[in-house]
């Protein structure tokens, strides 16, 4: 997996993958770092990272630590530390988030959210 060098990201291991032909229904809750390059449909929590294939397609609420798209999202995203849409990625919902990065080319319909970081200022 690359890492996102224009955000400085870290390399991090992938835990799960859904793929290209795979369409899942219901709730998802994980721990660790998921792609998703296939359909998903329901709600998805973690306190990890979800990422968002760009043959991805989310139809969810989504609840988790950090959230990146290349991909369709259809939900509110809700992300504790951050969210990144890159070029060419859709979002259709709110979103809810200390941190937000919007690249060049994505498209976003909805209302943002930014609250304070949980982190203790120094």
């Amino acid at each position: 997996m690359k890492s996102d060098s224009k955000r400085g990201s870290e390399k991090k291991a992938l835990d799960s993958y859904i793929g290209k032909n795979m369409k899942l229904e219901g709730v998802l809750n994980f721990k660790g770092a998921l792609l998703v390059d296939g359909k998903l449909e329901g709600e998805i929590n973690t306190e990890d990272t979800l990422i968002i294939g760009e043959s991805g397609d989310v139809n969810a609420n989504i609840k988790g630590g950090t959230i990146i798209n290349r991909g369709k999202i259809a939900g509110n995203v809700e992300a504790k530390k951050t969210i990144s849409f890159h070029a060419d990625s859709l979002l259709l919902g709110n979103i809810n988030s200390p941190s937000i990065y919007i690249e060049e080319g994505a498209k976003f319909e909805g209302q943002c959210s930014m609250p304070k970081s949980e982190r203790k200022e120094e």
